[in-house]
Parts: C-alpha cells; structure tokens; sequence
C-alpha cells in the first residue's frame, strides 16, 4: 500500500458526494493499491484482505464487488479483461514524487495488443529524433524505459477519461502510437 493525498476537490466533486461513504474510503483504498501509474491486480480475495483484513473474508470480498461495482458505474474505477484494474485520473491528482513504481502499469501495457512500429505513419528510423519509440529499426520496442511507461499509463489515463477533451485525447493516442502500445 502506498502514501496518496486527499485533496480539499475530492470532498466537492458532485460524483464522490452523491456515494456512499463506505464507497469513498474504498475509493481511497484503490487509490493505495494502485501504483503510480495508477494499475494494481484485480484480485477481489487480496484487495478485501488488504483493505478489510479484520473483516470476515466473505463480507469483505463481497465490499470489494458491490463498492467497486458503485465506482465503475461512475467512472471513477475501470476493471480490465486481463486482471488489472486501474484508477483512471489517479496521475492527474497524485504528485508523485521520486522514482516511479509503475510495475503493475508496465505488466497491464504489456497486456494490450502491439502496434508495429513499421505501420505508424511518420518518420521512425529516419534518423530525425524519432528513433527512440522504434529502436531506428522500424519495429516495436519491448525495452520501454520506466519513465517511457510512467507516460504511456498516464495517457492511457487521458483516452479513458471522458472528461479529457478530444485534443488532449488526441495527443495522448498518439504518444501511446509512438510507443508501439495500442490506445
């Protein structure tokens, strides 16, 4: 579990104010699980355990459904096919400071499908500043630095979050183009 701040905005956003506490705290315990990039594993018996441990296990990973089921209708969780889920605006509220532990992030980008570097339009391997997203050979990387994936999961963050515009959307589809990660 981490260290994560509770800024005075969370208490006057309409959408928390509309839940349930018990839902809000268990918000703010996604946000704990979540690494800085904002991806943990989606497993309901290790996320009730952590979050409720003094609870009954059946009780607790019943919680873990019914309040993560109350966030998912809000967009505030999103819960992936590959047993990741993710906090979708958990970079654009949290200062991380220091080296970024993105370990969960890194696996979920890993998960979804490739783009080859040879199908993107623009000027891979050209030798003009773009060779660091397809190694200068014209295919796609699997060597993505820390920092490139602390990007890559922060613009995934912006194409799921509907409240982004469509230009942010648009500069973060195509970062993530770059990289080789599908948005």
């Amino acid at each position: 579990m981490r260290i994560r701040q509770i800024k005075p905005s969370f208490w006057e956003d309409a959408v928390i104010e509309a839940l349930p506490d018990s839902v809000k705290l268990f918000y703010i315990g996604t946000w704990q699980l979540a690494d800085d990039g904002g991806t943990f594993e989606w497993n309901v018996p290790e996320i009730g355990h952590a979050l409720y441990g003094y609870q009954p296990r059946r009780r607790r990973e019943t919680w873990v459904r019914e309040r993560a089921e109350s966030l998912i209708g809000v967009d505030r969780l999103v819960v992936h096919e590959c047993g990741h889920a993710t906090v979708p605006n958990l970079l654009k509220h949290q200062r991380m400071g220091g080296t970024k532990a993105i370990g969960v992030s890194s696996a979920h980008l890993r998960c979804a499908p490739q783009v080859s570097a040879n199908l993107l339009p623009g000027k891979v391997g050209k030798g003009r500043g773009t060779e660091r997203y397809g190694g200068g050979t014209g295919e796609p990387t699997d060597a993505l630095t820390a920092d490139q994936l602390a990007h890559a999961a922060m613009n995934q963050s912006i194409v799921d979050d509907p409240t982004a515009s469509e230009d942010a959307k648009r500069v973060a589809r195509k970062y993530l183009m770059r990289l080789g990660v599908a948005a």
